[in-house]
């Protein structure tokens, strides 16, 4: 619920302030709910602190998302809409893969014993794995207005994809 409102809402700031600063705000939010979620982790605390670290989350995902899939089409041709989208759906399930992995890792590291161990024990590996996630997004929190920042040039007449009824159907093929 909250990521479907982050995105509403993003929508709506993006086309008046811009996708970076949104962008920073966003991973910014992404990275306070990991660590948040480091305080959670212990068995006893807080339900409603844990409500607000999962809603804090979701809502930065829902505008992590949003800002992705604008700066994945701002400036693409027509033409390359269809690669921008999935590149920018790759690098997401990729990012998505290579996170589950590394906190997966580190929870493992940070286990007693090898294998199957009791969930209490795994406590201090997830603080580990939320902290580390929250580092992680602290540096995109950093490189995001940066690379952000330096777009390839618009798109003109030119380089934009030519309207349906100009487009010459291949002969051979109908």
């Amino acid at each position: 619920m909250a990521a479907v409102v982050g995105a509403l809402v993003c929508q709506r700031v993006v086309t008046r302030i811009g996708v970076r600063p949104v962008a920073t705000v966003d991973t910014a939010l992404l990275g306070g709910a990991c660590l948040l979620l480091t305080l959670v982790v212990p068995e006893h605390s807080s339900p409603e602190l844990l409500t607000f670290a999962l809603l804090v989350f979701g809502a930065g995902m829902g505008t992590a998302t949003v800002c992705t899939q604008i700066t994945a089409f701002t400036g693409v041709a027509e033409r390359h809409s269809g690669l921008a989208a999935g590149l920018a759906d790759t690098c997401f399930a990729v990012g998505t893969a290579l996170g589950v992995a590394i906190a997966g890792s580190v929870v493992a590291a940070q286990a007693p014993t090898p294998g199957i161990a009791a969930p209490q024990t795994l406590v201090p590996g997830h603080q580990a794995a939320f902290a580390v996630i929250g580092l992680v997004v602290a540096v995109g929190v950093v490189i995001a207005p940066a690379v952000l920042g330096k777009r390839s040039a618009p798109v003109t007449r030119e380089t934009a994809a030519p309207p349906v009824d100009q487009i010459v159907t291949d002969p051979i093929s109908n």
